[in-house]
C-alpha cells in the first residue's frame, strides 16, 4: 500500500509541476528537474498549458512515460503538433484542446 501512495504522490507531484509552468526556459534541463524532482521513472504525464510543445517532447525522456498535452489555445495546440512532427514523437506523444470547466 505504501508503494501506491508514493506513487500517486509522485504522479501528483509531477503533474503539478509540470502545471504550475514552473520551468521553461531549457526545456530539456527544465524536463529533467521536473521528472527528478517528482522521483517518477516512467508513467503518465499531463502537461497543462503546453504551449509550443518543447518541454512537453522533452518530457518524453523515455518509452516509459506516456506524455500528453493540453493547450486551450488552437493556436499552440498546433504549434505543439507541429514541433512533434519535425522531431519524430507526433503519435508517441499526443496534443490536444483543453479547456477547464
Amino acid at each position: 500500500m505504501k508503494n501506491v501512495n508514493r506513487s500517486c504522490i509522485a504522479g501528483f507531484s509531477l503533474a503539478w509541476l509540470v502545471a504550475t509552468g514552473a520551468w521553461a526556459a531549457d526545456a530539456a534541463g527544465d524536463a529533467q528537474q521536473i521528472l527528478k524532482t517528482a522521483g517518477v521513472k516512467g508513467g503518465f504525464v499531463v502537461h497543462l498549458g503546453c504551449g509550443n510543445g518543447k518541454l512537453t517532447a522533452a518530457l518524453h525522456a523515455n518509452d516509459s512515460y506516456l506524455v500528453q498535452g493540453l493547450d486551450a489555445d488552437a493556436k499552440n495546440v498546433e504549434a505543439a503538433r507541429q514541433h512533434l512532427q519535425s522531431l519524430g514523437l507526433y503519435g508517441k506523444i499526443s496534443i490536444g484542446q483543453w479547456s477547464a470547466p
